[in-house]
């Protein structure tokens, strides 16, 4: 384990990989992600490992009942690496950016206890994975590197700009005149039961919200924008624009 106190900064990454990984398990995204120095593993666990490159390694030691849960699915695997591919791989990429490595993720083998507490020379952090008050698993991160001493690239840096620079805030609109924008054209609105929609059949009838004859909604990007009678242009179907809808501030935005 790394001789110094990580700090919080560190901390906070290494519970951001667990999430990362937890999030690709099955049920993982329910889960709560705590990261901690001296990792500390379930009872009764198997245990997952895999190099990335030369400079990191991953481990999830994990209950053996969740560990059959992986497997049996769903989705069901072949094996328990298998099961586990997604969330290894995922914890690994966001590594491998932090150390500024280009290895990939090696296979990943069951191995023994140990091997979720072997450190190389850098860093050794675990993060407990928890579904409410259930240790379920233990991700195990060791690098080579000092997670402490890469944490700075997780904050930002902005340069000063030189003393006299203005930023010109305006800018003219024709420089988005290449953008597209998704137009549509909404006849009105409905509101169905889930019983409702598994009876329709062909023929069925659905009854909107507009009486005959009132005009149709334009909406970019789903934004109304204005209003209008459908018409037919050429065999195909269009729509004469008879109100355009003006941009209204919300009150936040007017304070």
């Amino acid at each position: 384990m790394s001789s110094s106190t990580l700090t919080s900064t560190a901390l906070d990454f290494a519970r951001r990989v667990g999430e990362e990984a937890a999030a690709s398990l099955p049920g993982g995204t329910a889960w709560t992600a705590v990261a901690e120095e001296t990792p500390t593993l379930p009872d009764n666990a198997r245990v997952v490992v895999a190099w990335l490159g030369t400079e990191a390694r991953l481990a999830l030691v994990m209950t053996s009942p969740f560990a059959r849960n992986l497997i049996v699915g769903p989705p069901p695997a072949d094996s328990l690496e298998e099961a586990l591919e997604p969330g290894f791989a995922g914890a690994a990429s966001m590594i491998a950016a932090l150390i500024d490595s280009h290895a990939s993720l090696g296979p990943l083998t069951e191995g023994l206890a140990d091997d979720a507490t072997v450190s190389l020379g850098g860093s050794l952090v675990g993060v407990r994975l928890m579904d409410e008050d259930v240790h379920i698993a233990t991700l195990v991160i060791a690098t080579a590197k000092d997670l402490d001493a890469q944490s700075d690239a997780l904050t930002p840096v902005f340069e000063q700009l030189p003393e006299g620079t203005t930023v010109d805030a305006q800018r003219p609109v024709s420089m988005l005149a290449d953008v597209e924008m998704g137009v549509t054209v909404e006849l009105g609105r409905a509101r169905l039961t889930v019983a409702e929609i598994l009876s329709l059949t062909i023929g069925s009838v659905v009854e909107l919200d507009r009486i005959a004859g009132s005009p149709v909604d334009v909406l970019v990007n789903g934004t109304l924008i204005a209003r209008g009678e459908v018409v037919v242009v050429d065999e195909e179907f269009g729509v004469r624009v008879s109100e355009v809808i003006g941009y209204q501030p919300t009150e936040r935005l007017r304070r």
